[in-house]
């Protein structure tokens, strides 16, 4: 008698063993894809970023050399002094937009570079609410 019953159910159980292996080995294959994925966007964004910076830094270097080379031709302490609060100004403005654009595609690149990684949690999460226990 066990052995009638038994065998339609151990062929059961191992299809279901296989199905969840499979759909286990999908998921993994899925998951690594959005790592992938996630990673190449913030591998791209950083060097974008990086460029940004040493492009700040650039502007920052000769404007300090423009700077100098404005005060050594400066006739009076007053005029020197003028030319120096004019570089400051100047440099200081530049800076803070430059800084806020970086700051604004430092946000966007983080948005876009997890959105693979929270588009395949949202996944899980729909592939796992049917095999959640009931509380």
């Amino acid at each position: 008698m066990f052995m009638q019953n038994g065998v339609p159910q151990a062929n059961e159980m191992m299809a279901r063993l296989s199905k969840a292996a499979t759909d286990a080995s999908a998921f993994n294959r899925a998951s690594l894809e959005a790592a992938t994925r996630s990673v190449q966007l913030w591998t791209t964004g950083l060097q974008d970023i990086s460029q940004r910076y040493l492009t700040m830094y650039q502007g920052m270097a000769e404007g300090f050399v423009a700077g100098a080379k404005a005060m050594t031709s400066a006739k009076s302490p007053q005029e020197a002094a003028a030319i120096q609060t004019s570089y400051f100004k100047t440099a200081q403005e530049r800076v803070t937009g430059q800084a806020s654009q970086i700051g604004e595609v430092t946000a966007q690149l983080f948005k876009q570079a997890s959105a693979p990684m929270v588009e395949q949690a949202a996944a899980a999460s729909t592939m796992m609410a049917p095999h959640k226990l009931a509380a």
